[in-house]
């Protein structure tokens, strides 16, 4: 029960973290698009927004990798004590 718990909420976590990615694409296109048309005043706001997005993945990614680690510590901890 606590590992499909644990399975779930990292899928959850992997899937927000795609679609946060996948945003951040669109970004890069949209961006791309301003700095074409010479409107350097959306374009360094949309730099801003993307430079956010960049910031709260990471931290994501790195809150996940944590979990993770501390799932690994859990499992082993449960094989010595089976051992």
């Amino acid at each position: 029960h606590r590992d499909l718990n644990l399975s779930i909420r990292r899928q959850r976590q992997m899937c927000i973290r795609d679609r946060l990615k996948q945003a951040l694409s669109q970004k890069e296109v949209a961006m791309n698009q301003l700095k074409e048309s010479g409107d350097w005043n959306a374009f360094n706001a949309e730099v801003a927004k993307y430079n956010g997005a960049v910031k709260e993945i990471n931290a994501m990614n790195a809150a996940l990798q944590e979990k993770l680690s501390d799932y690994n510590s859990q499992i082993r901890l449960f094989n010595s004590c089976i051992k």
